[in-house]
């Protein structure tokens, strides 16, 4: 911090009325009178604070509303007894009610607050000797309430909450990740500190697990996104966050159990986190609580190690409409086998065609070659199936979706041999996608019907 160049830290400050009392610390400074130039740095830490307080109350922060209004009454009354009590108690309300600062910065600024003291009342003194800070102690304020306070944009406080509740529940969120994380970035993560940023992520991290608020519970994937935006942004305070977060899941409260499952599925560092009791309650919770079927995104934690056997076995053993639930949430590919088996196994042309719409179509996104294949396989070994008038098209849409993959040559020959002539009519536009992708039609036996 010593080392920073004192002239261009003028620039990183935001307002320009704060920088006309940041020069004051710096001549003093420059010129040898340290005590001024610690007197000057605390009165341009403490203007800047209030600007940053007047400009939230501009935007409608209740806290900062009222500091100000107290303030300015103070002021008006020439309360000088009132002034000072503001001031003495102004860091405290930054950190604890602003979060403009975390407590490792609250402790550099109150030094400097102490500092002010011996500088500017003799009375503080000790056996008739004045305070002569050095060098290096002057700088490090300076520089300190710069890169705290000086340079930082206001943090909007419960606004900040009161705007993100918005956003979440509005169409305009970002359906896509990574723009998602971008918008959280942009919008909140750059203008908070310390103390905010842990309550943000907490505040999220609360929301999944306990549903509080429960107006955000219809938005689980936003509020997923704005999570990991913290984590890959703010890896300091997620630190903080995964410690709240895992407190949240040893408390072990059984209502919550299914959505501590989702939590652990989507942030899979907390897991070793996890104590010992609370860890068998969960696998419980997935081997057999009926409850769990009634949130559906409890059974991504398959793709986690302690509850990947429990969670295969009790999918298998969900209703059709349950499994369907199941994998409009979560289409984990480890479902896949049963997914497919159930399709396979239609009864009749509308249960093929239900079937298709709910045990494959969720995985379209991340189908693969050899699943592609197996779906073929399914089809063509059972007449409800590839009889069905409305699987040749939802065939065609499946293909379409995850464009340049496709079944292997081999896969699409056999199906398409597979065919009576009047039945590979109904998959002309079939035909037709693969031959543009590549497929050659095979040479017809010569018996064919």
């Amino acid at each position: 911090m010593a080392l920073k160049d004192l002239d261009a830290e003028i620039v990183r400050i935001r307002d320009h009325r704060s920088r006309t009392y940041y020069n004051e610390a710096l001549r003093a400074y420059r010129s040898g009178a340290y005590r001024a130039a610690i007197s000057a740095a605390w009165v341009a830490l403490v203007f800047d604070i209030l600007l940053k307080y007047r400009e939230l109350s501009a935007a409608g922060d209740a806290e900062a509303t009222a500091f100000i209004g107290d303030w300015d009454k103070a002021i008006a009354a020439n309360d000088v007894a009132k002034l000072l009590e503001h001031e003495r108690s102004l860091l405290e309300h930054a950190k604890t009610k602003m979060g403009l600062m975390n407590l490792q910065e609250h402790r550099l600024l109150q030094r400097l607050y102490e500092d002010r003291h011996l500088c500017a009342h003799p009375a503080f003194a000790v056996e008739d000797k004045l305070f002569e800070p050095t060098d290096e102690l002057v700088r490090t304020h300076i520089v300190g309430i710069v890169d705290i306070v000086l340079s930082q944009r206001p943090v909007q406080g419960r606004k900040i909450f009161e705007s993100f509740s918005t956003d979440v529940q509005s169409p305009g969120f970002p359906s896509d990740e990574g723009k998602a994380i971008e918008f959280v970035e942009d919008k909140y993560l750059s203008g908070m500190r310390g103390e905010v940023l842990k309550n943000f992520g907490i505040i999220l991290a609360k929301s999944l697990i306990k549903n509080v608020p429960p107006e955000w519970d219809n938005h689980r994937i936003r509020i997923v996104d704005a999570l990991n935006a913290l984590r890959l942004r703010r890896s300091e305070s997620w630190q903080e966050v995964l410690t709240a977060v895992a407190k949240l899941i040893n408390d072990d409260d059984p209502e919550f159990r299914p959505r501590a499952l989702a939590m652990l599925a989507d942030f899979s560092e907390v897991l070793p986190r996890v104590q010992e009791a609370p860890l068998a309650a969960l696998q419980e919770v997935a081997a057999s609580d009926a409850q769990l079927a009634d949130y559906p995104e409890a059974f991504a934690a398959v793709e986690l190690e302690p509850f990947e056997e429990v969670l295969i076995t009790r999918f298998a053993d969900l209703s059709r409409t349950e499994a369907a639930e199941v994998l409009n949430a979560v289409a984990a590919k480890k479902f896949w086998p049963n997914a497919l088996e159930r399709f396979g196994n239609s009864g009749s042309y509308r249960n093929a065609e239900a079937n298709f719409d709910r045990f494959i179509r969720p995985f379209a996104e991340g189908i693969t070659e050899q699943m592609l294949d197996q779906v073929l396989e399914a089809t063509r070994e059972n007449g409800q199936i590839w009889n069905a008038g409305g699987v040749p098209d939802r065939l065609l849409e499946l293909l379409k979706a995850k464009q340049p993959t496709c079944p292997s040559s081999g896969s699409v020959d056999e199906f398409f041999l597979s065919l009576s002539r009047r039945s590979k009519t109904r998959f002309d536009d079939v035909w037709e996608h693969l031959r543009s992708l590549g497929w050659e039609e095979p040479e017809q036996p010569a018996d064919e019907d």
